[in-house]
């Protein structure tokens, strides 16, 4: 009798330990920060002030200002969204993990960041909002849910930031566990906005209530909420180039705000970081945040920063990058297959662009980048074309000049027709010109076709002419663009999905 009793209180004491730990085991996953970050196309440095006056219950970027850290002097590593967000996902730069343009593939080698995470037990979306991140770009790999469909139902391939956030929410609902969470917004690119302030006033005001949202959800003190932009945004006029060929630091330089967990009832982090810092740190950093012990070899020339001892909530301590550390930034040309790529070195406060006259600008005394210093600093032209020269040899890429006077007419002649409904009879006259004088047809031509139809009503074409015309840009991104094809493409979005 005796020996049952001990041994049943044994059972019982064991079935209590085994539920203790259980509990323990969910009250730790449930207390694990989990991560959310938004990687918005076109959200440079320079698209708002932390100085406005503005509260932070109408304006996110206002809320990212007062509580969390904001990197002054971050840069992408590519001005195509794809190879940037590349960079991020591995801690790389494109030139080491083989993912320069939509149509390329991450290396299989490199292993990504949501598998460090789902290692790590954590559950992990992926909520594309344009036709640049595709599963073909392979960054799919460790995502237990890759949403790259929900675009195509929209007018302008663009899934709008509202309907995003629906989407992350219901998915964040189906469990308690720890989460890692990627929404790539491309809003701000859109064909259907105009281009000014008033974009980034109505990303701000969408981020905005989705941070409050998630305040009132309790999402908001005990995660990681990242804001990355992936390219900046021209504000001058550079007739020869255009947003995925421009180097200068107007496009170049993002937007990043890291803001961690804190106490609720604590005041938010509001710290500045100055030092030049890019994508690939950042993905690097959090790598390192969810699994210390991994190490890559530095590059001898541009190294990638850890920065995860400054975000861990327990520390908010460690190192800065030197100021005269360099960052490299690549445009490639998307519209052949074969590679070639066009570097950019930014250091201190110069930026070397490669191209067919090397250009070496002082971004401190020449803010607008007009001062090419290459006659006066030999030494510094040689020095950092021979490093350049090196990643060209490395990726087997030639230098990229920029596009073609003709590819380049084409698209500010598509494009302007969007822009200027009023000059639309012109430009469809010119488009006449140049057809009877050469058969080549181009995007343009497609809308010809619709305008002069007059059996149908004109407003009731002009969206599906529109979605014709947009399929430069998309078949330029996927690497489908031919000279010699004819236009228009329907279908080409679900046969390349």
């Amino acid at each position: 009798m005796k020996s049952s009793t001990f041994l049943l209180k044994k059972s019982l004491a064991a079935a209590v330990l085994a539920f203790s730990l259980l509990s323990l085991c969910s009250c730790q996953k449930k207390n694990k920060a989990s991560f959310i970050i938004l990687a918005v196309d076109r959200l440079s440095f320079n698209g708002f002030s932390c100085s406005d006056e503005k509260s932070s219950a109408q304006s996110g970027l206002v809320a990212l200002c007062q509580e969390s850290i904001r990197y002054t002097n971050a840069y992408t590593t590519s001005t195509q969204p794809a190879a940037a967000l590349g960079s991020f996902l591995s801690g790389t730069y494109p030139y080491k993990n083989s993912l320069h343009r939509s149509f390329d593939r991450i290396s299989a080698d490199l292993p990504l960041l949501p598998e460090f995470f789902k290692k790590a037990g954590y559950r992990t979306a992926f909520f594309s909002g344009g036709p640049s991140l595709l599963k073909k770009t392979g960054l799919s790999r460790g995502f237990e849910l890759f949403d790259d469909s929900t675009f195509l139902n929209q007018i302008n391939f663009t899934t709008s930031f509202s309907e995003q956030v629906k989407s992350f929410s219901n998915w964040v609902e189906e469990s308690d566990e720890p989460f890692l969470t990627v929404i790539y917004n491309s809003e701000m690119e859109s064909f259907n906005e105009t281009i000014g302030t008033s974009q980034i006033e109505t990303f701000d005001e969408k981020l905005g209530r989705f941070i409050h949202e998630m305040k009132s959800q309790y999402l908001w003190e005990k995660n990681y909420f990242i804001v990355m932009g992936l390219q900046g945004r021209s504000e001058y006029s550079r007739t020869d180039e255009n947003p995925f060929s421009n180097l200068h630091t107007e496009n170049i330089n993002v937007a990043f705000f890291i803001k961690p967990p804190r106490q609720k009832g604590d005041e938010g982090i509001n710290l500045k970081v100055d030092s030049p810092s890019s994508l690939a740190d950042f993905g690097y950093s959090m790598i390192r945040m969810i699994d210390p012990g991994f190490k890559r070899t530095p590059d001898p020339v541009f190294s990638v920063w850890d920065y995860s001892t400054l975000w861990s909530k327990s520390q908010l301590g460690g190192s800065t990058p030197p100021f005269s550390r360099k960052i490299v930034v690549e445009s490639p040309d998307t519209w052949k297959k074969k590679l070639s790529i066009k570097f950019a070195s930014v250091f201190g406060h110069y930026i070397f662009i490669e191209g067919q006259e090397p250009s070496l600008f002082n971004r401190l005394n020449d803010g607008l980048e007009t001062i090419n210093l290459g006659k006066t600093s030999p030494d510094m032209i040689t020095e950092n074309s021979i490093e350049l020269s090196q990643l060209h040899r490395l990726t087997g890429a030639e230098i990229w000049m920029g596009p073609s006077p003709e590819e380049q007419e084409m698209a500010e002649t598509n494009k302007k027709y969007w822009n200027s409904p009023e000059q639309r009879e012109v430009i469809f006259e010119n488009e006449k010109k140049r057809l009877a004088n050469e058969k080549r047809p181009h995007p343009l031509s497609t809308l010809l076709i619709y305008y002069q139809n007059t059996k149908r009503e004109k407003d009731l074409v002009y969206d599906e002419a529109r979605r014709m015309s947009y399929n430069l840009a998309l078949e330029n991104a996927w690497g489908l663009w031919d000279w010699n094809k004819p236009w228009p493409q329907p279908g080409v979005m679900t046969e390349n999905q």
